[in-house]
């Protein structure tokens, strides 16, 4: 589609069909008009694919393997964000902490997000992380940079090894916990949120089990958690199972209802406390409540009397829920 004007108008100039063949994967291209749907927020892709071939995903057949864009690109681009009012980024990518790796960088995500972070920009956040490939250098960027957000998605999918080895995850249930300890030591406020999946081929009463032994430990403030759906010319599509649908479904019901839970008691610790809320607009449900998130990705609604859209400003939280919080402007 980039290339679309230029096809015409040589077309049109030489009077003959033009035929041009692009990559499977598809070429990393700049300088395409976006269309930025938030004034508070700017969306930035860093890189496109993944190489992990796990083997419930379609995403590498289907985006092809993994490109990064190259970093003066990124940063231009953040500074561009940054000059419209933009008050924060989010870093964009299946698997961010794998950027760079195919333009030979080093702790290549480290460097991006140190070099974003000194921009100056107020907040910067990022989706998606792999436990595989997150460093130890990320985790000491998330503590020294106050403008990268106390806040992480970190998709585990199973509680149990076994599983895990059958997703073909590259890391073990021991490997998750030492990242969730080194980054609650180092970034004490951080709030975790996960990707689970319930009912994948053959999961046992004791590997779902070990995935609530999990959620226990780490205590996730919000997970996206979902019954395993075969996706047609992946490896699990091909495995036999022998769950039944029932048996899944009660699996999530008792998911979700832990995390739930847990959702609800970390909401507590907010009550009477004073968060920084990026304003982004009016609640969906009332227009008089200003709706917004904490730095820590905590949805909050709150009211104030003077118009605080694409403001950062500090709510004192009166009310909590599992999921979201109340408060007022100070």
């Amino acid at each position: 589609i980039h290339r679309m004007p230029n096809l015409l108008a040589e077309v049109i100039e030489s009077n003959q069909r033009k035929v041009e063949v692009f990559s499977q994967e598809g070429d990393v291209v700049e300088d395409v008009p976006v269309k930025r749907s938030m004034d508070s927020k700017g969306f930035v892709n860093i890189m496109y694919g993944c190489d992990k071939f796990c083997t419930y995903c379609i995403v590498p057949y289907t985006r092809g393997r993994e490109r990064s864009r190259r970093m003066e690109d990124i940063l231009r681009e953040v500074e561009e964000l940054k000059a419209s009012g933009r008050k924060e980024v989010v870093l964009l990518g299946q698997n961010v902490n794998a950027y760079g790796k195919d333009l030979k960088m080093e702790d290549g995500f480290t460097q991006l997000l140190v070099a974003v972070a000194k921009t100056g920009i107020e907040r910067i956040s990022f989706y998606t992380s792999h436990p595989r490939d997150y460093s130890a250098t990320t985790i000491d960027a998330m503590r020294d940079y106050p403008n990268i957000m106390p806040f992480l998605h970190l998709p585990v999918q199973s509680g149990s090894d076994e599983v895990l080895r059958r997703m073909a995850r590259g890391y073990t249930v021991e490997r998750y916990k030492q990242l969730y300890d080194d980054l609650k030591k180092k970034v004490p406020h951080i709030a975790f949120t996960t990707d689970l999946i319930v009912g994948f081929p053959n999961e046992t009463d004791e590997e779902f089990e070990a995935t609530l032994d999990l959620v226990r430990y780490c205590r996730f403030d919000m997970a996206y958690a979902f019954i395993y759906s075969p996706r047609a010319g992946t490896p699990a599509a091909n495995m036999e199972d022998n769950i039944p649908l029932e048996v899944k479904k009660e699996r999530l019901a008792r998911l979700n209802e832990l995390l739930t839970e847990i959702a609800e008691e970390n909401s507590r610790h907010f009550l009477g406390e004073t968060v920084s809320v990026l304003c982004i607009g009016t609640s969906k449900r009332n227009s008089a409540v200003y709706s917004g998130y904490s730095a820590d990705n905590k949805l909050v609604n709150f009211t104030s009397e003077k118009d605080c859209v694409n403001q950062i400003v500090n709510v004192e939280i009166t009310a909590t829920h599992s999921y979201y919080l109340e408060g007022k402007v100070l």
